[in-house]
Order: structure tokens, then C-alpha cells, then sequence
């Protein structure tokens, strides 16, 4: 039997079967890795290029490893590499597959990347309100009339919310709605991640205080929401972009003046508990 372009023949000629790994490619020759590293980045490359496309299960082990002309341990430590980057899933009994969500990748990497450096929840906020005022130009003069609408439903959402999880939930909708009508998924990517850690920092913080107040400070900002989709809608650009950045100036006031917001940094301990189960749901463009 021998292997033709990712199929094995028979000797007969007879059918074809595909293999397991024909969609793999092999990793680059770089010095400077292991072989564990090398095959990591290849089968990372092969997800993030859609050759390993997302649901779909690697080759086992036994396969991988005649791939690469490895043992299966190293096959499995590059395995387990992906796993703590989000991009595969080990499902008992059945194999390991790519996750169907690969915006967990970007919110793994950028979470690690703001722990690593220490940052505090206002100089994340200086970064969410730079990428914030970029995509506004884009999105107030390209938003596209559905968008609109989600911004517009997002905002009945916060507003008839019973509780503030929900209503913050919808308030991130809101935001990266807005983001998504400028029309550069990395942007909104990256938007995506900010947004929801930024939330989620908040509730974190303001868990002991009463539900009404909490639920007054979700809400404080929808004068400034309602003003963008209004003049979205009336096909007034430059008057949107004035509301948003009225909307992220607002916030950032909020940001620097609270004691309770400024003075968290990422890996408080706190703060790594209230992002442990994070799930970024936005998902990057298929094309």
C-alpha cells in the first residue's frame, strides 16, 4: 500500500482510502524548538487557516505521531499545548477536537498578556476607549441598517433586564454591535475581549452592593446609547461619533474616579476568579 497525496492506494489499484492526517501540514525546520513545539505550531497554523476547520477531530495520537515521525508522548505534550491555548477540547472517550469557538484563542492570549504585564483595570480602559474611538469612525460611516437594529435591541434588553447580569449582557452586545458595523473583525476581536473582561471586572467589584444600585449603574449610560443609535439611524455620522465618544468618556470617568475600579489589576486573585469561566461568544470571520 502506498501513500499518494494524502490517500493510501493498494497495490491492485484498488480504492482509495483517505487518511487521518491528510489535511495536516508539517512543521517549519526552526533550530530553535522542539519537536513537541514544532508540531504545536503546525497543528496551530492548520486551525487557525481553517485546514483543521472547528468541531472536527484531530487524527489520535498513533496517527499524529507517524505523521511526524515522533512518539505519541511528544504528540501528546504538543496536544496538551493546544488545549491551554482554547483551541482544542479532549472529549472522554471520544478524541480531541477543535473548539468551535475560536475567539477563546484571543481571549486566552489577550488575558495572559494583561496578567503578564500587571495591568490595571484603567489601563485597560485606556485600550478599550483607543480601539473604542478607531472602530467608531468606521462603524459611523459604514453601519449597516441590521447592525443598527441589534444596537437598538441591545438597548431594549438593558432596559427590561430583571437583573444585572442580564442587562450587562446586553450592554456588551450593544458595544460590540457597534464595533462589527465598521467591519474589521480583528478589531471587534479584540474589541470583544476587552469589553467582556471590562464587565465582568465591574460586577466583580460592585458583587456586595444592593441590587438596585447595581442595576442603576448598568443603566446610568443609556442617554449616551440612545443618542448614537439615533443619529445612526438619521444618518448623522459626525453626530454619532460625538455621542460615542461622550458614551466611552463617561465610562472612563467612571473608571478613574472609582477607587473600587482603579486599583484592580488582573491578577488580583479576585480578579482571576471572576474571569475563570469567561466565555468570549463573538465569533471571528469565516471567509
Amino acid at each position: 500500500m502506498a501513500w499518494t497525496r494524502g490517500v493510501f492506494v493498494t497495490a491492485a489499484g484498488g480504492r482509495a482510502t483517505a487518511s487521518p492526517t491528510a489535511a495536516l501540514s508539517r512543521p517549519s525546520g526552526h533550530r530553535r524548538v522542539t519537536a513537541s513545539q514544532g508540531i504545536l505550531r503546525a497543528l496551530r497554523a492548520d486551525i487557525a487557516t481553517g485546514r483543521l476547520t472547528p468541531g472536527s477531530r484531530l487524527p489520535t495520537e498513533r496517527d499524529l505521531a507517524a505523521f511526524y515521525a515522533v512518539s505519541q508522548p511528544t504528540v501528546r505534550e504538543a496536544v496538551r499545548g493546544l488545549e491551554a491555548l482554547g483551541l482544542v477540547e479532549s472529549r472522554h472517550g471520544s478524541g480531541v477536537y477543535v473548539r468551535e469557538n475560536r475567539q477563546d484563542f484571543v481571549s486566552t492570549s489577550v488575558e495572559v498578556l494583561l496578567q503578564m504585564q500587571q495591568a490595571k483595570m484603567t489601563e485597560v480602559f485606556h485600550v478599550r476607549r483607543a480601539l473604542g474611538r478607531y472602530s467608531a469612525e468606521l462603524a459611523c460611516a459604514n453601519a449597516p441598517d441590521s447592525l443598527v437594529d441589534a444596537m437598538a435591541g441591545a438597548l431594549e434588553r438593558i432596559q427590561a433586564a430583571e437583573d444585572v447580569e442580564a442587562a450587562s449582557e446586553a450592554a456588551a452586545d450593544f458595544q460590540i454591535a457597534f464595533s462589527r458595523c465598521g467591519g474589521n473583525a480583528l478589531l471587534t476581536a479584540l474589541e470583544t475581549v476587552l469589553i467582556r473582561i471590562l464587565l465582568r471586572i465591574q460586577l466583580m467589584a460592585y458583587g456586595d452592593r444592593e441590587a438596585a444600585w447595581r442595576r442603576e449603574y448598568v443603566t446610568e449610560h443609556h442617554d449616551h446609547r440612545l443618542r448614537v443609535v439615533r443619529a445612526l439611524r438619521a444618518g448623522d455620522p459626525a453626530a454619532a461619533l460625538v455621542a460615542w465618544n461622550d458614551y466611552l468618556t463617561a465610562q472612563y470617568t467612571r473608571f478613574t474616579e472609582d477607587p473600587a475600579l482603579a486599583d484592580i489589576t488582573l491578577n488580583d486573585q479576585a480578579a482571576l476568579d471572576a474571569l475563570h469561566d469567561l466565555v468570549v461568544s463573538v465569533p471571528l470571520r469565516s471567509d
